[in-house]
C-alpha cells in the first residue's frame, strides 16, 4: 500500500480528484479515479492507494507449434492423395 500526502496551496476548499500516472517499478497501473476533500482551512490530507504486483504472461505461438503444423499438413496431404487416388482406380 502506498500512502501519499497532499497538500493544499491555493485551492478552493472543494472535492477534488486524483490517479495514480506512475506506478512503481513491478507493479500495475491503477486508473481508478478517487476522490478527496479539501480539508476546512487547508492542511494535508492523507490517501491511500494499493497498487497491484505486476506480472508476465507467458509466450505463445513458440517453436512448439511448427512439429503439430507439419504433422497436420502432412496427414492432410495424405489424406488428399489417398482420396485422389482411390477416385482415380474407381472411374
Amino acid at each position: 500500500m502506498l500512502i501519499g500526502t497532499l497538500t493544499w496551496a491555493g485551492l478552493s476548499e472543494s472535492e477534488y480528484r486524483y490517479v495514480e500516472v506512475q506506478a512503481p517499478n513491478g507493479y500495475n497501473l491503477d486508473s481508478t479515479v478517487r476522490k478527496v476533500t479539501r480539508p476546512t482551512g487547508g492542511g494535508t490530507a492523507s490517501v491511500s492507494v494499493t497498487n497491484r504486483p505486476g506480472y508476465n504472461l507467458p509466450e505463445t505461438g513458440g517453436i512448439g507449434t511448427w512439429p503439430f503444423m507439419t504433422a497436420g499438413l502432412l496427414l492432410a496431404g495424405t489424406a488428399l492423395a489417398l482420396l485422389l487416388k482411390k477416385r482415380k482406380t474407381n472411374n
